[in-house]
């Protein structure tokens, strides 16, 4: 039987569990909130790959992140191509993180937060990348939110970084009308409009908020899901059910006419054509039906 212990041999155990306390505490604290880093030491932190590593467009895509959701705010007001714009990005880190990138041809970026915490940040114009350094790391396998505020010039319709030099037929991103605009962002521009992980692979959800005045219409992806006036203007909702790659979004303002049909399987189509191109576009909107059943057929799937 083991004697009792003295009242030193107490005070010293009792200190030593103070201490381990202490220090788990401490551990605890200096982990973070969910999402921060808590990989293991074989599993450091490190920078995300600037590129997706494609051939064809270097430039694009960034690493060891999945984008699970934008959800990208406009605010349009006539007589100026500036726009007050908003993202916010919710994505999982495939490795433990201690800066990633984004796709992005922005006119400015105010302000960039990570997990809710101001970020470092910095904009490459002539690399079309975001480089962002979240305060503290991000651990492996973990859902994380970057919420950026920017701004937009839709007069910049600059060339991509594979155009060459000498002039030639290329697509306009930012298409700029009396009463609005439409984006187009294939096959490579859509972070012209938001900054992204601008890679076709990389499939995310979307949401669109618009504020505009209210007598011009917000039309875009997805399903409309609201549309609440405050004064002179109208914030208009749009969001998808389904995963999209990021260059086939579409938005826009103006005045447009709605137009409903089916395609294979009763497949619900919405199309929204200016009102002054209607009767020249009414035709060629008929036939998307039948371009789907084409492509099926062609695919081989659904």
């Amino acid at each position: 039987m083991s004697p009792a212990p003295t009242h030193r041999a107490r005070r010293r155990r009792t200190v030593l569990m103070a201490m381990a306390a202490s220090t788990a505490a401490m551990a605890t604290v200096a982990a973070g909130p969910p999402g921060w880093a808590g990989a293991p030491a074989d599993d450091p932190a490190s920078p995300g790959a600037r590129s997706a590593g494609d051939r064809l467009l270097p430039y694009l895509g960034n690493g060891v992140y999945d984008v699970r959701s934008y959800d990208v705010g406009y605010t349009y007001r006539p007589g100026t191509t500036l726009m007050d714009s908003s993202v916010r990005i919710r994505a999982t880190a495939t490795q433990a993180l201690s800066r990633f990138s984004l796709d992005a041809a922005v006119d400015e970026i105010k302000t960039v937060t990570v997990q809710g915490e101001p970020a470092r940040f910095s904009l490459d114009k002539a690399g079309e990348k975001l480089d962002i350094t979240p305060r503290r790391a991000l651990g492996k396998g973990r859902l994380f939110d970057v919420n950026i505020a920017y701004r937009v010039d839709r007069s910049d319709n600059r060339a991509r970084p594979g155009d060459p030099t000498s002039p030639a037929p290329r697509l306009t991103p930012w298409v700029n009308k009396k009463d609005g605009f439409v984006v187009f962002g294939q096959p490579d521009r859509a972070h012209m409009f938001f900054p992204a992980n601008d890679y076709p692979t990389d499939k995310a959800r979307f949401t669109f908020r618009v504020t505009a005045p209210k007598d011009l219409q917000a039309v875009g992806i997805g399903t409309p899901r609201s549309r609440t006036t405050a004064g002179d203007e109208a914030t208009t909702v749009f969001s998808t059910a389904d995963e999209l790659s990021t260059q086939v979004v579409q938005v826009g303002v103006g005045h447009y006419k709605e137009i409903r049909g089916r395609g294979p399987h009763g497949l619900p189509l919405r199309s929204y054509v200016d009102t002054d191109a209607f009767d020249a576009a009414k035709p060629l909107v008929d036939r998307i039906p039948d371009q789907l059943s084409w492509f099926e057929k062609e695919l081989g799937r659904p």
